[in-house]
């Protein structure tokens, strides 16, 4: 999702030192919040197909650990959405 705030740190003297905190991302004008753009272009980690892809990639590159978040069954993430189906 790159559609997202900029969250704020806990102390306010060090938001202070950070203007973007609080700005929404644009990921239609490529403002994706991020020094890098992926390579494989925006996708949604959300989207079944794009967790398949990446974890295709991930056995090919040899990577045998993987660390998740999930945010329980009846939780939604940040944005709202259950992702419980993926």
């Amino acid at each position: 999702h790159w559609n997202h705030r900029v969250l704020p740190h806990w102390q306010d003297h060090i938001n202070k030192q950070y203007p973007q905190v609080g700005k929404q991302f644009d990921p239609l004008k490529k403002d994706i919040g991020s020094t890098y753009y992926p390579e494989i272009g925006l996708y949604s980690s959300s989207d079944e197909k794009t967790i398949r892809s990446h974890f295709l990639m991930m056995q090919r590159a040899g990577i045998n650990t993987v660390s998740v978040s999930w945010w329980g069954v009846k939780q939604t993430d940040g944005g709202g959405k259950n992702v419980n189906s993926i």
